[in-house]
């Protein structure tokens, strides 16, 4: 939970109960076992989470993702992550998330056209190269509407509920589609050597 001040308690308690809850539902899982031909089952184990003293600026892109997993490993934070983890990365209240980089990460483009979390984008998925480590993410916004926002995706009043909804897509997408974004670059370099 980065800047982990601004986050209630109630809503990390409800978020560390319900998304592991829907990741190791087995009737969700045996759905995606489509994607798994020849596996009995799929497994998650929640690693636990932590509230971070991380000041994040009020829109928060691609470009801010990379040096927060740098500076989490680090000061050994990320501890028990391997190549078969994701690292949630949950945005406080306000601040805007987009999935637009300028420093040469590359912009990402899934299945939504949204590029802002004002626009309707709740978070995306992708992974970080830090040092000689491969890092999963996914990032999401905190989704809510006041009478002065209406970010990312507010479906229910609860925004812990939408966290949890956008956090469970992004993990899903991440387990069958993790290297979204190297495969993304692969096509883009293919295309321009292609066609110049």
């Amino acid at each position: 939970y980065l800047n982990g001040a601004k986050w209630a308690t109630s809503d990390i308690t409800s978020i560390d109960r319900a998304l592991p809850a829907a990741m190791t539902d087995a009737p969700l899982n045996n759905v995606l076992l489509q994607y798994f031909p020849g596996h009995a089952s799929i497994s998650s184990k929640f690693l636990g989470s932590q509230k971070l003293a991380v000041t994040v600026p009020k829109t928060f892109t691609r470009d801010d993702v990379n040096p927060i997993l740098e500076s989490l490993n680090n000061a050994n934070k990320l501890k028990g992550v391997d190549s078969n983890t994701v690292v949630c990365l949950f945005l406080p209240p306000g601040t805007i998330l987009e999935d637009t980089a300028a420093g040469g990460v590359g912009h990402l483009k899934g299945d939504d056209d949204e590029d802002s979390s004002l626009e309707g984008l709740g978070g995306y998925h992708g992974s970080a190269h830090v040092g000689s480590r491969v890092i999963y993410f996914a990032v999401g916004v905190y989704s809510q509407r006041t009478k002065k926002l209406r970010n990312g995706i507010p479906f229910w009043p609860d925004p812990w509920k939408n966290i949890c909804a956008t956090f469970y897509h992004e993990l899903v997408e991440a387990r069958t589609d993790p290297d979204v974004e190297e495969r993304s670059e692969e096509h883009t370099s293919e295309l321009q050597s292609r066609f110049g």
